[in-house]
Parts: structure tokens; C-alpha cells; sequence
């Protein structure tokens, strides 16, 4: 095979006709005095719920393709915050009006520490993102899958009929239903509004009511529990269908909690007094072709055992791995490695703030990225192989669309260029090491251990 491709663009390429979850969820933990943080005023871990708060406020849509993220730099002598926000694609407008409109009500609320008031504006400036979280008929959803499925609160409460009817707990299921049968009602009320009214205020009081009744529900009941307590051998009810269930509860009871953290910590701390948004316009990272590749090799693991570069990897073992775990003939596998490889591909939005990040270093140095959704497999292996930044979370998915941008089209500081030349550099090594044990040691699915880990 004449390759057309670098090393990391094939070896993704590659990876992702293996499949594409290839690590199960993973969650991870700040350290807890990293280096250099006596420089800045806010501690790491405040840093992180700041960055989680804007990144579930300004998740203003549930499109794949305009997944945001976020980071916190501070402004020198702790005179303020800035909020230097990213999209995969299209425009941050909305975004940038619903902060705003946020922290106009912060700034107005926070001597009287007014929380329920500040938390109907919040209700109001994110109403279209929570009509969708609620799975409301109401919802404009941009995600075809989700169109038709049950509303979050008529889930819950077939859920707690399920458990009334088997007699599981009866103590328990006597003190959550009437919170149930409270949200219920709410949500009926809220359904049987027009369209237009579910948008307007009529319907933001309604949706406010219902967040604060979920938000009671989980932090005032054993629900959570007690959902889990749902046989798994009934066909509606499988182990994963409770688990969506309580992501959701907590996705909606999220909204609450970031109310709670910013009017608590810009009454306390000044630096919240003066904030500020910026947003990385999508034109400074366009959609392309070409992605950064690595100078340790020129091609990917599959050219080099097919041109006998790498002894390591025997052709007839890669070819018996092959045929029988993907049923490709080699013309077969190069021709889906080019169909993946010249596909058009976004700079995520957790890679764009990195990168700004290098070419317009701050004076403080933001340390957390947060999206509002976890981390791509691979800008969370790129981020931990970088080593200046924390994410909260990753999914273990891999999407073949990504790429970081070439080298020639970004002015950087040489320190930087070299920096992000070795974070490639290391992770096309890990993603090869990966694919050798794929390739020749498993017959099943694979997880990825962390970044920098020895192939035993």
C-alpha cells in the first residue's frame, strides 16, 4: 500500500474500524496541590466547579455537533474571572447572550443572596436546553434517536409503579410518592401548554418548579436507591435504563446546584464581581483535511507491517486478526482507512481552548477544560499526554472526525509548538501500542489503560 496518510491519521483511522467505545466511562480525580497554584487566587478544585457550573449553563443544545466547552482564567491581581468559551462548530451567539443575562442577575442578587430569584433566571435563560432535558414534547431536539422517547418524568413515575406494584420496600415507596405524584402534575400542566406558551413565562414557572421538585426528590429521598432496587429481568426496566434515569434526574437537579455555587461564592469572594465571556470564533479552527502528525514515524502501524518497517508486527499475524475480527481482505481494510482518513474533521472544542491557551498564554494559566458533556477518547488521551490541563470526565468513545490542526497554519511560541509536538508524538505511541495489542493478543473488546502506561 502507497500510504496517503500520516501515522496518527491512519492509526485513528484504523482504530476506529476496531470500534468506537473502546473505554468505559471514566471519571477523573484533581490532584490537590498541583505545582504553581499558590500563584492563582481560586484552588484548583473551585477552579474545576466554576468551569462546571458555565459549562452546564451554557449548554444551550443538545446538537452533537455544537458541543461546547469551557475554561476559567483569571485576571491579574484576582481583579476578576474570565469565561473563554469553544464550539465544535457554529456560532456561540446564544451562548454568549444567555451568560449575559446570567450574570447581569448574579451581579443584582448577590448582597441579598436571593437564590430562588436568581435561579428563576436562571430557569428562563436555559428553558429551551431543560424543555429538551426533560424530554418534553415541547423540546426541540436537534437528535433524531431521542425524538419519541419518554419524558423524564413519566419514566420516573412508571418507575415507582413498577416498585409499588412488586412490593419492594413499601416504606420507602410510601414516602417518595407523593413527591412523584407532585412532579407528575407539574409536568402535565407544563405538557398541555401550547408550544408557544411552554416557551414563554408561563413556561418557565412551571419548569422552575419542577427543578426544584427534582432537586428535592434526590436530595431529600432514597429514590436513587430505590430505583436501583428495579429488577433487571424485567424487559422495560434493564440495569441501564435506571442508570439513564438517574443521569437525567441529576442532569436536571444540576441547574439548582450552580445557582447555589455562584450567588454562595460571589458573596463570599469579590473576584465574581467582575466576569467576564470570550468567545474562540469557529473560523480560527475550521473544519479540514489534515491533522498535526508525529516526527517519531512517518506511517501508521499498518503501512509499516505491510512495507516491513516494523518487525515487531508480523504481516501474516495482522492479516489472521484482521479477516477474522473485521472480515477484510487487505484492499478491503485500505480502502475503509482512506474512506475514515479523507473525511473532513473538527478541531473539538476542548482541544481549541488548549491551543489558545498556547498561543496566547495568559499571565495565569487555566488548568481546568470542562465541556458540558465528557470528553472525547482522544482529546482526553491528547490533554492528559499534554499535561497542563485536567478534565473532569471521560466517555471512551472515539470519533474519527478529529484532528488537530497542522502546524503550518498556527503561529505558536516555540515552547508551545514543542510541547504539543511530543503530546502528539506520545499519543500516536500509545495508540499504536494499543492497536498491537488489539491486533495480536485479544480476541475481544479492548480498554485503554491511562496515557503513558507500559503494554504488558
Amino acid at each position: 500500500m502507497v500510504t496517503k496518510h500520516g501515522a496518527l491519521t491512519e492509526n485513528i483511522a484504523l482504530l476506529s474500524l476496531c470500534g468506537t467505545t473502546l473505554e468505559p466511562l471514566m471519571d477523573y480525580t484533581l490532584p490537590v496541590d498541583p505545582p504553581g497554584a499558590i500563584h492563582h487566587h481560586l484552588s484548583l478544585q473551585h477552579e474545576q466547579q466554576v468551569a462546571e457550573a458555565f459549562a452546564i449553563l451554557l449548554a444551550n443544545t443538545d446538537d452533537p455537533n455544537a458541543v461546547g466547552a469551557i475554561c476559567v482564567e483569571e485576571q491579574p491581581n484576582a481583579t476578576g474571572l474570565l469565561i473563554r468559551m469553544a464550539v465544535n462548530s457554529g456560532s456561540q451567539q446564544e451562548r454568549t447572550s444567555t451568560f449575559d443575562r446570567i450574570i447581569c442577575a448574579l451581579k443584582r442578587l448577590t448582597a441579598s443572596k436571593d437564590e430562588e430569584t436568581f435561579f428563576k433566571e436562571i430557569v428562563v435563560a436555559c428553558q429551551s436546553r431543560l424543555l429538551v432535558r426533560l424530554r418534553s414534547s415541547h423540546a426541540k431536539s436537534h437528535r433524531r434517536h431521542k425524538v419519541g422517547r419518554q419524558a423524564v418524568i413519566s419514566r420516573l413515575c412508571d418507575g415507582i409503579k413498577v416498585i409499588s406494584r412488586l412490593r419492594i420496600n413499601p416504606a420507602a415507596t410510601a414516602a417518595i410518592k407523593p413527591h412523584t405524584d407532585l412532579l407528575e402534575c407539574a409536568f402535565a400542566k407544563l405538557e398541555a401548554m401550547s408550544f408557544t406558551a411552554a416557551h414563554s413565562e408561563s413556561g418557565s414557572q412551571s419548569l422552575y418548579c419542577i427543578i426544584s421538585k427534582v432537586e428535592m426528590l434526590l436530595t431529600s429521598t432514597d429514590i436513587v436507591a430505590l430505583l436501583m432496587l428495579i429488577p433487571n429481568d424485567i424487559p422495560t426496566w434493564p440495569e441501564s435504563a435506571v442508570r439513564s434515569l438517574v443521569k437525567s434526574l441529576n442532569g436536571l437537579a444540576q441547574y439548582r446546584s450552580a445557582a447555589h455555587y455562584l450567588l454562595r461564592r460571589a458573596h463570599k469572594d469579590p473576584i465574581f464581581h467582575h466576569l467576564k465571556i470570550a468567545e474562540i470564533s469557529s473560523e480560527t479552527y475550521p473544519e479540514g483535511l489534515g491533522t498535526w502528525e508525529p516526527l517519531s514515524v512517518q506511517h501508521g502501524i499498518f503501512t509499516r507491517s505491510l512495507q516491513g518497517y516494523d518487525k515487531s508486527v508480523q504481516r501474516s499475524e495482522i492479516s489472521s486478526q484482521l479477516k477474522s475480527m473485521l472480515g477484510m481482505s487487505h484492499s478491503e481494510l485500505e480502502s475503509s482507512i482512506d474512506c475514515h482518513a479523507t473525511m473532513t474533521k473538527r478541531v473539538h472544542a476542548e482541544i481549541q481552548l488548549l491551543l489558545y491557551s498556547m498561543k496566547h498564554p495568559p499571565l495565569l494559566q487555566p488548568r481546568i477544560i470542562c465541556s458540558n458533556k465528557h470528553a472525547c477518547l482522544l482529546c482526553a488521551l491528547f490533554i492528559q499526554a499534554h499535561g497542563k490541563f485536567h478534565i473532569r470526565s471521560c466517555h471512551g468513545r472515539l470519533y474519527p472526525r478529529w484532528r488537530i490542526p497542522l502546524p503550518q497554519i498556527m503561529t505558536l511560541p516555540e515552547s508551545s509548538r514543542l510541547q504539543i509536538q511530543q503530546a502528539v508524538d506520545d499519543l500516536n505511541q500509545f495508540l499504536e501500542a494499543k492497536l498491537r495489542t488489539y491486533l495480536l493478543r485479544s480476541r475481544s473488546r479492548y480498554t485503554f489503560s491511562s496515557v503513558g502506561s507500559t503494554v504488558t
